[in-house]
């Protein structure tokens, strides 16, 4: 019996240690929103991820811009994230250089979204200074729970379970 302890145990180390290092490195996306009407504030999807999540973002623009072209020449470039684990801040800029292609379609964008993450835990500001879409974001990133424990919870309940009904 303490056998099988051992092995279930082994088992499940091997299980946590395993989940621990396939988390995803931090990346982000950012695009228009297409339409005439977008969201009528930013917002982060969850309000408080863990350190495993994705954050998903999602905000409008200044004004509706005939197109996508329209918008990034307004706001200077290209929208991008900068993601700053340092100082615990993730920045929505305008990369330079406005694009020069000029599109002739009206295909109206109203906003941004995308995603950045995971990150680490802590209290981070998600945030823009330019013109074209203002705004900071507060919100805080909690750890993921420990599967090592839930894994240990688990294996102490099937101990306790096996030695009442032998």
């Amino acid at each position: 019996m303490l056998m099988k302890v051992k092995k279930t145990l082994l088992f499940g180390l091997m299980a946590a240690t395993l989940l621990a290092f396939a988390t995803e490195a931090s990346g982000a996306t950012v695009q228009w929103i297409l339409g005439m009407e977008g969201p009528s504030s930013w917002t982060v999807n969850p309000t408080n991820p863990t350190s495993n999540d994705l954050v998903g973002f999602s905000g409008p623009t200044d004004q509706v811009y005939d197109n996508y072209w329209v918008g990034e020449v307004s706001g200077g470039g290209s929208p991008n994230i900068i993601i700053d684990s340092e100082n615990y801040t993730i920045e929505l800029w305008f990369e330079p250089p406005p694009p020069t292609d000029i599109p002739t379609l009206w295909d109206p964008v109203c906003g941004l979204q995308g995603e950045f993450g995971p990150l680490d835990e802590g209290n981070w500001t998600f945030f823009c200074d330019n013109p074209v879409a203002l705004f900071s974001i507060s919100f805080q990133v909690i750890p993921e729970p420990c599967m090592l424990s839930l894994i240990a919870f688990s294996s102490l309940a099937l101990i306790r379970r096996k030695h009442r009904n032998p």
